[in-house]
């Protein structure tokens, strides 16, 4: 039922999309961690499968399917190559078979051969249009926090991966509710980042806040966004904390010194009184205090924002 790209960590399937989530006795009795579906999205995700809490799914895609970029096959190498180092075993399924051709000649090539060929990271990807920019623009990260949090990141001027910052253990952070997608122990260790004009931040923070995965409303006349803090991608990339596992545009272990990376933090006006007084002078001028209620929805938001942002490159 399944071919090994990569003996006993990277597999393949040809059987039906179906039986994947219908034949968990399949998946269990091989001992895969991570199935993969690539197909035709408007987005990529991992989140837990069929809500089993040890098996995760990424739902994969490309800019432009079925046919991947050179940096889509080196950022899918790198999941790999991730996954497998933190012990997981990997099961793929293609609805294209000349995208599974291409995409095993990579891997044969990346992982039998070691053959490893850097690629620049686009400007611009296009995987996902969910944004006003109808792409993910590449030059800037982004972290978005509550408002509750905020206060202690900005006093701080750290921001700390959830282990360091809940203070708890991470099997416990692993059970809580707000782990939806069932993340790893391994996930805990880092400061998660997207870029700068993605949306998933906010709507994170909105769905923790409810307690319930937000609707149209909740995203747009009664959005209320949290905090958003950016960095270069370059500056962060050059630290020595600095992961790119494949999947999030990028992460740093243990923690952000937001005073050496920090190139702006947008703060909702409305919180200006309870952050001004708790902000320290080296970041002060950093802050921009940005009226959300002339924005329409999270989209116009998360754009408006970022734009502030990159005004400060």
């Amino acid at each position: 039922m399944y071919e090994w790209l990569l003996e006993d960590k990277i597999a393949f399937t040809k059987i039906e999309k179906k039986l994947l989530f219908s034949d968990e006795k399949f998946i269990k009795e091989n001992d895969f961690t991570m199935i993969v579906t690539a197909e035709k999205e408007d987005f990529r995700l991992i989140w837990k499968y069929n809500n089993n809490t040890n098996i995760r799914h990424y739902m994969y895609t490309v800019s432009e399917y079925p046919t991947p970029n050179d940096w889509e096959l080196y950022e899918f190498n790198e999941f790999l190559n991730y996954e497998i180092n933190h012990g997981r075993k990997i099961l793929l399924w293609f609805e294209s078979d000349s995208m599974l051709s291409v995409f095993a000649k990579s891997i044969k090539k990346r992982f039998l051969q070691n053959k490893i060929s850097m690629v620049e990271r686009p400007y611009k990807l296009e995987h996902c249009k969910a944004c006003k920019e109808n792409g993910c623009v590449t030059n800037i990260f982004c972290h978005t926090s509550s408002i509750e949090h905020g206060k202690s990141i900005l006093s701080t001027g750290k921001l700390l991966s959830s282990k360091n910052a809940r203070g708890i253990s991470v099997s416990k952070l692993m059970e809580e509710s707000r782990n939806a997608a069932r993340d790893p122990a391994d996930y805990f260790d880092y400061v998660m980042l997207s870029y700068g004009n993605c949306i998933a931040g906010d709507r994170l923070v909105t769905e923790r806040r409810l307690g319930r995965f937000p609707n149209d409303s909740d995203l747009s006349e009664n959005f209320y966004p949290g905090i958003r803090y950016y960095f270069k991608r370059n500056d962060i990339e050059s630290d020595s904390n600095y992961c790119f596992d494949g999947y999030h545009a990028g992460k740093a272990r243990d923690f952000i010194d937001l005073s050496q990376y920090m190139i702006c933090c947008i703060i909702p006006k409305i919180q200006e009184e309870n952050f001004r007084n708790l902000i320290p002078r080296n970041l002060i001028n950093k802050v921009v205090f940005v009226e959300h209620k002339e924005t329409k929805n999270i989209f116009e938001w998360t754009s408006r924002a970022f734009n502030i942002a990159n005004e400060r490159l």
